[in-house]
């Protein structure tokens, strides 16, 4: 079951060409440059908060990632970038990817366990769970 952005997360920190961040990235099919954000700074950080899922209370959760579809557009753009989940007051970042000039797929490791807590995924978690990417 696939999670789309709804809302602004806690950091809003790159530039969408339209609209709120959160509303350029929520696409199910990526859309190439119609939509998105952008950032030259390193460090910048956009976080989004997910569309809360309709699962039962005793649902068995057994990872979770976050994957975002980036490309280097110019010379000034980071040359990596991390996507994270942001879960309580923890964030987890994939380690670096190195981008390319054209649009790829980038994810985290699957997590297993909420890495706030350390426990199994509840459905209560994943009702305030964010993803998002940081410019590196």
């Amino acid at each position: 079951m696939a999670f789309r952005p709804d809302a602004a997360g806690d950091s809003a920190q790159w530039t969408p060409n339209a609209g709120a961040n959160w509303e350029a990235v929520d696409e199910v099919t990526p859309d190439g440059d119609t939509t998105y954000v952008a950032s030259d700074t390193v460090d910048a950080v956009d976080l989004y908060n997910l569309a809360a899922p309709s699962l039962p209370g005793n649902a068995v959760i057994r990872r979770v990632w976050a994957s975002a579809v980036a490309r280097k557009a110019n010379a000034e753009d980071p040359d990596q970038i991390q996507v994270g989940l942001k879960s309580g007051a923890t964030a987890a970042w994939s380690g670096d990817h190195a981008l390319g000039t054209t649009y790829a797929l980038y994810s985290t490791p699957a997590h297993t366990v909420d890495p706030d807590d350390g426990q199994p995924w509840t459905p209560a978690d994943l009702d305030g769970l964010q993803a998002g990417v940081k410019a590196s």
